[in-house]
């Protein structure tokens, strides 16, 4: 993946990280942040979106909310860690960038959804409907 379409999809993935954390802890990105630098999960001076998300990797954040968006969010995290965000769970085919950026918690290409799982297709184009429709 190249570094700009990389960094690009790491600040997608914080910016759903900071709904879901202002959503479920009552507190924006920054300070959970300043909170991950104090207990040393990411350097005092990181503000590479990269870093910051592997920081929220390892601090195991979202691991105790069980909602099926902080899950998606957290299994986004651990790929995109891991070097396997950007393919599709059931073939490995690439999902295009295109559509990452644009939901970032894609996790089926667009021959998986149609084939494999109508009912995930259909869920997914109701996430980019609504991202489109409120901004």
């Amino acid at each position: 993946m190249r570094s700009r379409i990389k960094m690009t999809l790491a600040k997608r993935l914080l910016q759903e990280a900071n709904c879901l954390l202002e959503e479920y802890y009552r507190q924006p990105i920054e300070e959970v942040m300043t909170d991950l630098r104090i207990r040393c999960f990411i350097d005092k001076d990181a503000h590479d979106p990269i870093q910051l998300l592997y920081g929220l990797h390892f601090s195991r954040l979202f691991y105790q909310v069980k909602d099926e968006p902080a899950v998606r969010l957290r299994d986004a995290i651990a790929r995109f860690v891991d070097g396997g965000y950007g393919r599709c769970l059931h073939c490995g085919n690439e999902i295009p960038s295109e559509w990452l950026i644009r939901s970032p918690l894609l996790e089926y290409c667009s021959t998986c959804m149609v084939k494999e799982k109508p009912s995930l297709r259909a869920a997914e184009e109701r996430e980019t409907s609504l991202e489109f429709s409120t901004g």
